[in-house]
């Protein structure tokens, strides 16, 4: 997994490797993305979003700066799994939101 970020844009693309990358769910993919970040040199973190009382599901996670500056999750969770796009696209495109 190639995780490319650009501040310009405030985008963040993860490029599959190979085709034989699998993640059984969506928090084992954020998890991957998150030690990815961390070693690229950001301070993040994976969280529940409703622990940082944002009104969604209480099983919808996201990876933010620890400081709270921005972060990435999935638009779409109801519909469908990160994991599940990115097995069967190759990518995934996050858009940065900001936070404060």
């Amino acid at each position: 997994m190639h995780v490319i970020v650009s501040e310009y844009d405030k985008r963040i693309n993860v490029i599959q490797d190979t085709p034989e990358e699998k993640y059984q769910n969506e928090s084992v993919f954020l998890h991957h993305v998150k030690r990815a970040l961390i070693a690229q040199g950001f301070d993040v973190i994976k969280k529940r979003m409703w622990k940082d009382g944002h009104l969604v599901d209480d099983t919808q996670q996201y990876i933010r700066m620890r400081d709270c500056s921005w972060c990435i999750y999935n638009p779409i969770y109801a519909i469908s799994g990160l994991n599940t796009r990115f097995m069967r696209y190759g990518y995934i495109i996050f858009q940065m939101v900001q936070l404060n």
